[in-house]
């Protein structure tokens, strides 16, 4: 960013309008319950400007764990304008925010997507691949360990048209 700064200056053109990503990130839990992890961000990352975070996004299809985080979210000292509670789809709001194709927008585009369903992360993949920005971070965390190591070698291919092989390595 300074050196645009500063070869705008010296070609004498003005310089260029500061982005939404030099204010921080821009943060989707996309499945969040409780808002754990919401809290977490805002805690450790919040109020370090362009090197903390600008805005979480909590969402949750459940709308007794939309009430739950926000009265989380104020047990805890988050302010409020800095976590957005949404009660909704998951895959729904990250389509909704694309980033790239006909009619994505990047600038809505998010830095951070933390996906972390119970059970197979993969009907969540698709859509956040669309709403995150180039060089963003896509947080994923499965609970379907048993079903990846290869316990349940149907499930597995039921789940992921794939089958996982056990090996002593």
């Amino acid at each position: 960013q300074r050196k645009r700064e500063q070869r705008a200056q010296g070609s004498g053109k003005p310089a260029p309008a500061e982005s939404p990503r030099s204010q921080g990130l821009l943060v989707l839990e996309a499945l969040a319950a409780t808002g754990i992890r919401s809290i977490r961000y805002a805690r450790e990352l919040g109020n370090r400007g362009a090197h903390g975070i600008r805005r979480i996004v909590a969402n949750d299809l459940d709308i007794t764990a939309t009430q739950h985080m926000q009265r989380n979210l104020e047990h805890n000292g988050v302010p409020p304008e800095m976590v957005e509670v949404v009660c909704g789809d998951a895959c729904g709001h990250m389509y909704a925010r694309r980033a790239k194709g006909p009619g994505g927008n990047p600038d809505a585009a998010y830095d951070v997507i933390d996906i972390d369903p119970y059970g197979t992360a993969s009907p969540f993949l698709d859509a956040a691949v669309q709403a995150i920005a180039d060089g963003g971070l896509l947080c994923i965390t499965s609970t379907d360990m048993p079903v990846l190591a290869g316990n349940y070698p149907e499930a597995c291919f039921a789940r992921y048209g794939g089958t996982a092989i056990k090996a002593g390595y």
